[in-house]
């Protein structure tokens, strides 16, 4: 069905798509997500089209709490889809870029949009395979770190999960590891940019912040070291940091780890080796 057809049968139900508690409107609205998700824009007018039809959606999705659900877990599973597949080639690059832009247009229709970004995008599955896929990394310049939604690494890497365990040390590890990836090879630009931001944002946050992260972090490192050339060099890198963070910070800062907490990760990494 052409987009401009499709939009005007929803426009013609769009009175349905505001009621709330029936289900068959309810399966109007959930309907019209996924042709956002599939539908593929080619010409001005099918952008026309389209934008018209987001237009609708934006409509139905105001206040409606359980529909906001749906769409983030939709929206999720969209993302991680999309990762999981081979999609490191044109036709791939083109429904990131489709995909990115539905999730922001999204999110900025929400007042917590961190919080609704994080729970579509940041699941460690998703980051799994940046060696072979660079992708999600692009996906996530453009939507955490375009500066249209405050997004701060020093409150992220604070959050604990239900067992009292930072949530995302391994966002963190992969995030140091950006300087190594070989599959960044060919994205030189985007390459430059998260390697900035990780120099500048990230290990100062590191370093002014919880030891007993710092302590995770590096045990964390060092396990993948173990089957990883580019965390070898990461684990390097990180270590190299925490001993001299540089001339900005105070010498009574250094090293970050003492010697002690060097050992305490060193007998907890053998002995995971070991076992």
């Amino acid at each position: 069905m052409p987009l401009d057809v499709l939009y005007g049968y929803f426009s013609a139900a769009k009175g349905l798509l505001m009621v709330e508690g029936d289900e068959q409107n309810a399966e109007l609205r959930e309907l019209i997500l996924e042709q956002l998700l599939i539908r593929k824009v080619k010409s001005r007018s099918e952008q026309n089209s389209f934008d018209k039809l987001w237009g609708i959606f934006k409509d139905a999705v105001t206040d409606k709490v359980s529909f906001i659900d749906h769409c983030v877990t939709r929206l999720g599973q969209a993302v991680t889809d999309l990762i999981l597949t081979d999609s490191n080639n044109l036709e791939g690059v083109a429904q990131f870029q489709h995909l990115t832009s539905l999730v922001y247009r999204f999110i900025h229709l929400q007042s917590n949009k961190i919080d609704i970004l994080k729970r579509i995008m940041l699941k460690e599955e998703n980051f799994a395979r940046l060696e072979s896929n660079p992708l999600p990394l692009k996906m996530f310049r453009d939507l955490f770190l375009d500066g249209s939604i405050n997004f701060d690494i020093g409150t992220l890497m604070q959050e604990r999960d239900s067992n009292n365990q930072f949530r995302f040390t391994w966002l963190l590890a992969s995030m140091l590891n950006f300087k190594y990836l070989v599959s960044l090879t060919s994205f030189l630009e985007l390459k430059n940019q998260l390697i900035i931001y990780v120099e500048s944002d990230v290990v100062p946050a590191l370093i002014v912040g919880d030891k007993e992260l710092t302590v995770t972090l590096t045990e964390a490192l060092a396990s993948k070291a173990l089957t990883s050339n580019s965390y070898k060099l990461t684990l390097e890198y990180f270590v190299a940091k925490m001993v001299d963070p540089g001339e900005d910070f105070a010498e009574d800062m250094k090293p970050v780890l003492k010697v002690d907490e060097f050992i305490q990760i060193f007998d907890r990494v053998s002995r995971g080796t070991v076992d």
